[in-house]
């Protein structure tokens, strides 16, 4: 009876907080925004696909996937770092973000210049060049990409939801009109550059909203370039993060060709949708991890257990069900010329609490300043999926390397935490997180 009357109060208590609602709230407009992009996959990017075929479709996602390479530029993994120094020290806010905008204008230039030398030296048929060029110039507000951490340090997530819903409108009203009135490929790379612009720019105009001006930000060179300091660890983890997502395509089209960049970047899609889902809510509920730092050690300790538990067992009720519907799905929406994509997606679906998992030791080793474990921990998982890859795709094809991806995601966290002693206290924290219950009760704070 103690039991039933105890938890009945912690509900209350849940519902009643204003800090639970604000969290909530931001949860419920990122998942709108999610959905809208996962109903869109589901209507627009049927036609899409059915349009453009195996070949076509492949050859798209594999000038996506080349210019994908160079994204390691973009921001090293240090907003991570301003929004939690944004949540420690909201009174620097004008100098933090304008030393992040500083930083991003810098790393964006460096990227197009990569780009454009690396173009000209490793040739690339007139089609996929035509279309690395188009996106290339998406890349050019890129560094607008320095306010989603000040969305997230105060809560705000719901005006990065609003950005991404209207970009989410603006891309797929292109795409419509590319099937409708049988455009080229070019229309298509045309609406991932309008993708790009129309969110950087959304981002810019809510900023301005919330009475923000980016006119009011300073930065110190010095200051700048100290960001390099932690982005060296973070770019790392970065550059590995990316080799390990991008190698798979590009050692597809190496060994199987176009077709089968096509199969797997249409399982990987769907996969994306839901491992996105996991970036939300770690977004999210990092600034309550975060916040907790300053209040006690034992605060930081539930909130940390919280949070490796959410992640990574949200989606483990659903996996079956994933499985299950995969055939049908797939050869419904797609018709019978994409079922292979379907057996890759029941593959891929395996390795989503990994991937909730990574996300949680993400910010675990930001907070606590690890970074180089979080480098070490990636570089060894890109190593052992392109060893993987080798073995697994000439024998497999696209299903082996599904399966290269998800053995040698937790493989590499596992290994890189066991070499080093920093790395063993993290995984004692890690599976007592996942193996027990965590505590739900709300502290003063209401976190």
């Amino acid at each position: 009876m103690k039991t039933s009357e105890q938890i009945k109060k912690t509900i209350r208590e849940w519902i009643n907080n204003k800090t639970v609602r604000q969290y909530s709230m931001n949860t419920v407009w990122m998942m709108v925004a999610r959905f809208s992009w996962i109903i869109t996959a589901f209507t627009v990017g049927i036609f899409v696909t059915r349009k453009l075929g195996p070949e076509q479709f492949g050859v798209l996602n594999y000038a996506m996937a080349w210019i994908g390479m160079f994204t390691v530029f973009l921001d090293f993994g240090v907003g991570g770092i301003i929004q939690r120094d944004l949540v420690c020290f909201p009174e620097k806010k004008d100098r933090l973000l304008g030393n992040f905008f500083a930083f991003k204008i810098m790393q964006t230039i460096l990227m197009l210049l990569t780009i454009g030398i690396v173009l000209i030296v490793c040739k690339q048929t007139p089609q996929v060049t035509k279309l690395i060029l188009i996106l290339m110039m998406g890349y050019f507000s890129v560094f607008l990409t320095a306010l989603p951490p000040y969305f997230a340090a105060t809560v705000k997530n719901e005006y990065e939801a609003f950005a991404q819903i209207i970009s989410c409108f603006t891309y797929n009203s292109i795409r419509v009109c590319a099937v409708i009135f049988d455009w080229s490929l070019t229309a298509y790379a045309i609406a991932e550059l309008a993708l790009m612009v129309s969110y950087h720019f959304s981002l810019f105009c809510f900023y301005k909203k919330m009475k923000n001006s980016i006119f009011s930000l300073t930065f110190r060179f010095k200051e700048v370039f100290a960001l390099f300091l932690p982005a060296v660890p973070l770019s790392l983890a970065s550059i590995f993060g990316t080799i390990y997502s991008r190698t798979d395509i590009l050692m597809l089209k190496y060994f199987d060709g176009f077709d089968s960049v096509g199969y797997y970047t249409l399982a990987s899609r769907f996969t994306l949708n839901l491992t996105l889902f996991y970036g939300l809510l770690a977004g999210i509920f990092s600034t309550a991890v975060s916040s907790s730092k300053k209040i006690s050690d034992s605060e930081y300790k539930k909130q940390l257990h919280r949070f490796y538990f959410m992640l990574f067992w949200i989606m483990v009720p659903f996996l079956p069900l994933f499985v299950f519907i995969a055939p049908y799905l797939f050869r419904f929406l797609y018709g019978s010329e994409f079922s292979a994509a379907a057996v890759i997606f029941s593959v891929c679906v395996f390795g989503l609490p990994c991937t909730g998992l990574l996300n949680a030791f993400y910010w675990h080793c930001t907070l606590e300043n690890k970074l180089f474990l979080l480098a070490f921990s990636n570089g060894l998982g890109a190593f052992l999926n392109v060893i993987g890859n080798y073995i697994l795709i000439p024998r497999m094809g696209a299903v082996g390397a599904a399966w290269s991806s998800i053995i040698t995601m937790p493989l590499g966290l596992i290994l890189s935490l066991l070499c080093l002693k920093s790395g063993r206290e993290i995984l004692k924290v890690m599976l007592k997180s996942l193996l027990t219950l965590p505590s739900f009760r709300l502290n003063q704070s209401g976190t």
